[in-house]
């Protein structure tokens, strides 16, 4: 038997024993604590230093306490050029007053939400940045810190500028159309009319030196109101599927004579290109605006080089773009090293009369015509530049898979042609009716005239004889051209049809895209070349 005192040695051994197993036990707990706490430090200062944003906590005086490798990856600054920098040394110089009010307004009112701010990398270059920041406050419930998150925005606000350099562009158009399509009108008169009195004044007669000048002034007028309508996307256009380098072969003698002997002409034409489908005409003259151009960036010479290739553009860099989706397409660039464009210049270079040339140097629709040439054709153009060292304007046209219409040598101007078959004139605008129904009269032809498509069709059902022509504008009240023409091709499906116009309308004319098999004179014409057309209408 135990004495009562091994007994209690005994209690006593296991009460320690049960403290020690406790104490191993809190111990093991403690550690596992530890380590699920560095654990999740681990996780947390992984998470922060990988993030897509900047993050960072500042002091009350604006000096960086903290910030995640976000900052020295897209600042390019060393963690030690930045640790104790001061906020404001990052921030551009003109937003200082606004970083002042902002970071007051933290302190004061606990956070602020969506600033932009334009920071300063060490490079030179800049970016845009969206800011939420929060005060916290310590202990006492003084405030202690301001923590921040910085998201680059800058692709956005990149593309948000090129949206609404798109629709300031669309918007001008619109106008720029409207004005046109009037103007033309009272072109097609006054250079027809005076046309006429040249024909009948005698080379002797002093009035003849004025009406040449008159002539002139219209012809003119008559070129601006065809590049307004280029830019606008208006004008008719007669899309061929081609191929861009029989193109430019086509025009090399053109684009020779264009340029001066001081600069180096190249081509690099891939032999593999795709086909595209755009008016060979309108293409010729985007190639001798961007020439031109080029030639006048190289006052003392240099080197002028057209290159073309097939090109894929992804999904990521069609979103980059308002105007661009993604597909096969084919290139045109054309590229000097003349003085090259500043930034200011690049963004509104293609914006009509806007020019950095002297007066009387240039209209400033050289380049703007090419826009709207190229957007009527859903291209897409841009220029890459930096001063003094050169440019290249891309253009991108999408690729089609049809084979390619060969591109035809220019025509020899014919002699005018007299006939004696019925034309149907009809022309809402009364002094063109006027001038048209004259012109044609005199060369032999009988001529009904209407000023709408509902009195042309009851000018045709009175007439008991053959109507060999129908000449009609293309923008009329009441029927529509395209609804004219099917009504009356109903009674008389022997009918050809002209139609004339200043103006793209999609009733006739789908996207601004003349159909292939109709005939099409533009307004402001030479009356000799409505002659001609209406003889070659009538003779196809």
């Amino acid at each position: 038997m135990s004495t009562t005192g091994e007994r209690e040695q005994t209690e006593l051994k296991g009460v320690e024993g049960k403290r020690a197993s406790r104490k191993l036990a809190f111990n093991a707990a403690l550690e596992d604590a530890y380590e699920q706490l560095a654990l999740s430090e681990m996780r947390y200062r992984e998470l922060y230093d990988r993030a897509p944003d900047m993050y960072h906590t500042l002091d009350l005086t604006g000096n960086f306490k903290e910030f995640n490798s976000k900052h020295t990856e897209v600042l390019g600054y060393s963690y030690g050029e930045l640790e104790h920098r001061n906020i404001s040394s990052i921030i551009i110089e003109d937003m200082l007053p606004q970083l002042a009010a902002d970071f007051q307004e933290v302190i004061t009112k606990g956070n602020i939400n969506g600033r932009e701010y334009i920071l300063k990398r060490k490079d030179g270059s800049s970016m845009t940045v969206e800011v939420h920041a929060m005060r916290f406050d310590g202990p006492n419930g003084e405030p202690q810190e301001v923590r921040c998150i910085m998201r680059d925005i800058s692709p956005r606000k990149a593309l948000e500028a090129q949206l609404l350099q798109a629709q300031k562009l669309e918007s001008i158009g619109q106008l720029a159309g409207g004005i046109a399509h009037d103007f033309n009108n009272l072109l097609t008169v006054i250079g027809g009319y005076t046309q006429m009195a040249l024909a009948s004044t005698s080379d002797g007669v002093v009035a003849r030196e004025y009406l040449e000048q008159v002539q002139k002034a219209t012809e003119r007028a008559s070129n601006l109101t065809k590049q307004l309508l280029a830019f606008s996307r208006r004008q008719v256009i007669a899309p061929k599927v081609i191929n861009l380098n029989e193109a430019v072969v086509n025009s090399q003698q053109i684009l020779l004579r264009l340029i001066a002997e001081n600069i180096e002409f190249t081509t690099s034409l891939d032999p593999n290109l795709g086909q595209v489908n755009i008016d060979p005409t309108q293409f010729e003259q985007v190639l001798i605006n961007l020439v031109v151009n080029a030639r006048d960036a190289m006052p003392d010479g240099g080197s002028l080089v057209i290159c073309t290739q097939n090109e894929w553009i992804p999904d990521k860099i069609a979103k980059r773009h308002p105007d661009l989706s993604a597909g096969e397409y084919v290139l045109l660039s054309v590229t000097d090293n003349g003085i090259g464009i500043d930034k200011a210049v690049q963004s509104r270079i293609f914006e009509p009369f806007f020019t950095t040339k002297e007066a009387g140097k240039g209209s400033g629709l050289g380049l703007s015509m090419c826009y709207g040439i190229i957007r009527q054709s859903n291209g897409h153009i841009r220029v890459e530049s930096q001063p003094g060292n050169g440019s290249t304007f891309r253009v991108l046209i999408p690729r089609v898979a049809d084979a390619p219409v060969p591109l035809a040598p220019r025509e020899e101007r014919s002699k005018l042609a007299i006939g004696t078959e019925v034309i149907l004139l009809v022309e809402d605008d009364s002094l063109v009716r006027g001038l048209g129904s004259q012109v044609l009269r005199r060369q032999g032809y009988q001529v009904l005239e209407a000023a709408h498509g509902k009195e042309a069709l009851q000018v045709a059902a009175n007439h008991d004889g053959e109507i060999h022509l129908m000449l009609t504008d293309v923008i009329m009240p009441n029927l529509t051209a395209k609804e004219l023409t099917e009504r009356i091709k109903d009674s008389r499906p022997e009918i050809k049809v002209l139609f004339t116009s200043g103006y793209a309308n999609d009733e006739v004319v789908r996207q601004g895209v003349l159909e292939s098999e109709m005939a099409f004179i533009e307004k402001p014409y030479q009356l000799a070349d409505l002659l001609r057309k209406v003889r070659e209408v009538l003779d196809s």
